[in-house]
């Protein structure tokens, strides 16, 4: 059987894009949105954010001591959404089961996922919102049509006919992702290979103004504690009514953005442990249980570094170590996309990028899913490294988790 080479390359952004190119921007209503989801979907959502702390964590683990790093899990899911679609018999259990949709039938997982995110496009129309996805595939390799149709239709997915031997292609894959993380992700792919058939392209961007803003005259360079010394980074100041929750070995407060459905929680290390001591805790039921007792503390000083950074990982050995090995080897089963190709994910690559400043947050990410063959304290002073989770709070959806090292801006 002809051996050839897929690249499923999923791009995301910056706190979350509507599926298709559409974008939401500032209005005067102030009333949270809520949403109603079904049985599936509550499953799908509730299994995601189980999804994102453990995909968080085994990228916490190989990443090198003392560096930034983030990941959206939202946007690694709907990329693996749509290879779940292309895959069979153990590759699609060992996707699904990775995913924790082992209790899902596919109808369900598409139908959550195509629910979703108008909800959260919609959400709060004081942000700004995307969510993209694409298939581009390259002339004289034909997926098959089911294939096509279904991540059209449940994925909101633009579909092209390249040639990816063309000098332009890489370009023209590369320029839909910038435009539609924008401007953030840029060069996802650095060259085509000659084997590669195909890329399924996830992206999303995410821009919200905080709710209770920072003045940016109270912003000064106070001290930060890295791993190998103090150094001084531009602090922003605040002191208003915020939602808090202490726990013995960390602090956690709530910024809301916009109408408050979307918001970052920081998760700040008391004096004498490290974000490890949070990262060992993380789970989807801990973190639930956290954020339920997030409560107002009135007149509260905090002091939040402004940070910017970007990062660039590979998930290969992460979504192995997670239980997805078969999809990576030769008994790798893609025969939904094609039936004349033996077909196996090379690769997974992931890059994200976030700016925090004193009138809110600009976030982005990108995937490439390769496929070829074969009582409160007074004050919250994040003044040491620190863990951030940003979410959607009607449905609890993560879009992002990350942590911060060494503010660098």
């Amino acid at each position: 059987m002809k051996r050839a080479k897929v690249f499923a390359l999923l791009a995301i952004i910056a706190m979350l894009i509507p599926f298709v190119s559409c974008t939401k921007d500032h209005l005067a209503d102030t009333t949270p949105a809520h949403f109603d989801l079904s049985p599936q979907g509550r499953a799908l959502v509730t299994a995601s954010n189980d999804f994102a702390f453990r995909m968080f964590k085994e990228t916490d683990a190989g990443t090198a001591p003392g560096k930034n790093m983030m990941v959206s899990p939202l946007s690694i899911s709907y990329a693996l959404g749509m290879a779940l679609n292309g895959a069979g018999t153990i590759t699609y259990d060992s996707i699904r089961n990775t995913l924790g949709f082992n209790l899902l039938t596919l109808q369900d997982i598409n139908s959550s996922y195509k629910a979703l995110i108008p909800f959260l496009l919609n959400a709060d129309p004081s942000t700004t919102l995307k969510i993209a996805n694409s298939v581009w595939y390259t002339t004289g390799f034909n997926p098959k049509q089911t294939f096509l149709d279904t991540v059209g239709y449940y994925f909101n997915a633009y579909l092209s006919q390249i040639d990816f031997s063309s000098p332009g292609a890489k370009n023209t894959i590369n320029d839909w992702v910038a435009n539609n993380t924008g401007g953030k992700i840029k060069n996802m792919l650095s060259s085509i290979n000659p084997q590669d058939v195909m890329y399924l392209i996830n992206a999303v961007y995410f821009k919200g103004n905080w709710t209770i803003k920072f003045d940016k005259s109270k912003t000064a360079d106070k001290p930060f504690q890295k791993a190998s010394g103090t150094v001084n980074v531009p602090t922003m100041h605040n002191k208003q009514n915020f939602r808090y929750f202490y726990h013995s070995d960390f602090a956690m407060l709530e910024l809301d953005y916009g109408q408050t459905n979307y918001a970052m929680d920081l998760m700040l290390p008391h004096s004498g442990k490290t974000p490890a001591d949070i990262v060992q805790q993380l789970d989807a039921a801990s973190f639930d249980q956290w954020a339920q007792q997030l409560d107002t503390v009135h007149d509260m000083d905090i002091a939040i570094p402004k940070f910017k950074f970007e990062f660039e990982t590979s998930l290969k050995d992460a979504l192995s170590s997670m239980g997805m090995g078969i999809a990576f080897s030769d008994f790798a089963d893609f025969s939904d996309i094609s039936s004349d190709y033996q077909l196996l994910i090379t690769d997974v690559k992931h890059k994200t990028f976030i700016d925090v400043n004193e009138e809110g947050t600009e976030a982005a990410a990108a995937t490439s899913i390769g496929i070829g063959v074969t009582s409160m304290p007074p004050s919250f002073i994040a003044d040491r490294p620190f863990l951030f989770v940003i979410r959607e709070k009607d449905t609890n959806t993560i879009l992002f988790i990350g942590k911060v090292c060494d503010p660098a801006y």
